[in-house]
């Protein structure tokens, strides 16, 4: 299997599953925003960051790393933007988890509020994940020409 081949095979499942892991998650974040709440609410009331986004961002940059690279074989312009994209948002994310001494006392004040930013997030990933889906199904048609 040529290396190009293997690419366009990468980013199909690369844009299937995380398209669907969003999809999920966001429509479980719009829907119930309190089960979410509770959980950071509980975190906030540690010290260290919790470990389900710290898990979360590990493997999300651990999968867009080889995405960096294999955006350039063939060139794409598109995959290379969405790998950069993602790196943005590890980026972005692991700042706040960075800052959790601030970003924790900012969720204990602000409980009242906490429902709509983590519905807000919801539906930000559901908008995400329709881009995503609509990567990987471009990605099937060029797998099939």
């Amino acid at each position: 299997m040529s290396m190009e081949a293997f690419s366009i095979k990468w980013f199909t499942i690369y844009y299937t599953i995380s398209g669907i892991l969003l999809l999920v998650t966001g429509v479980q974040l719009a829907v119930r925003p309190s089960n979410f709440k509770t959980y950071l609410i509980r975190k906030a009331e540690s010290e260290d960051p919790p470990p389900l986004i710290r898990n979360i961002l590990k493997y999300w940059l651990l999968f867009t790393l080889p995405c960096l690279v294999l955006a350039f074989i063939p060139f794409s312009w598109t995959e290379l933007l969405f790998s950069i994209w993602s790196l943005l948002m590890v980026y972005i994310i692991g700042a706040q988890l960075v800052r959790w001494a601030q970003l924790r006392l900012v969720i204990q004040e602000n409980r009242s509020v906490l429902s709509i930013f983590v519905r807000w997030l919801g539906v930000s990933m559901l908008s995400a994940a329709v881009v995503i889906l609509l990567l990987g199904f471009l990605m099937i048609q060029r797998l099939g020409s």
